[in-house]
């Protein structure tokens, strides 16, 4: 699914909702959606491992002193529970601010790094909290991924083999 065609699914998902939220989850476990038309202030919680990739707009997170300021085709991967600040700082109505969030399983992480071993992984620095480029495979991925929003018995079958697939793909990521 193109880029643009995910925005619009993200964006009708959204709008579905009858209620209003930060981040919508989706019929896929650990998988959540966000669209917002407008900028926000600076917000405390605590990030989980997770992956969030961003389709449009822009968005900083804090962690003490480091800012990681990431947007549209970039990803962020958080390896474990981290306080964090973060606000989104590029949305509007004509272009929201668009992405998906996904937990990261830290099983799937353990069973992949032990099959494929050290030599086929890119081995980078070792940050809690990175920003980088996201490559076409991992956008398709997630994209693909919530796709299966709707149809259980597809995302029953695929949701498995795309979520390892997403894992890999982190495990493969410059960041």
């Amino acid at each position: 699914m193109p880029n643009s065609e995910l925005i619009t699914a993200i964006k009708t998902y959204v709008n579905n909702q009858e209620y209003n939220a930060a981040a919508y989850p989706s019929d896929i476990d650990g998988l959540f959606a966000i669209c917002s038309q407008n900028p926000t202030t600076l917000e405390a919680t605590i990030y989980e491992p997770v992956v969030c990739l961003i389709l449009q707009g822009r968005k900083e997170t804090w962690l003490g002193d480091r800012c990681v300021n990431f947007g549209a085709g970039e990803s962020l991967i958080v390896s474990h529970h981290l306080p964090i600040v973060s606000r989104i700082l590029k949305a509007s109505a004509d272009k929201p601010y668009t992405a998906l969030i996904l937990s990261v399983n830290m099983s799937i992480i353990h069973s992949l790094y032990e099959e494929l071993g050290e030599a086929e992984l890119v081995v980078a620095k070792a940050l809690s909290l990175d920003a980088g480029r996201t490559d076409k495979d991992l956008i398709q991925a997630m994209g693909r991924l919530f796709g299966l929003t709707g149809r259980p018995l597809e995302a029953k079958v695929m949701a498995p083999l795309i979520r390892r697939e997403i894992h890999f793909r982190l495990l493969r990521a410059n960041h």
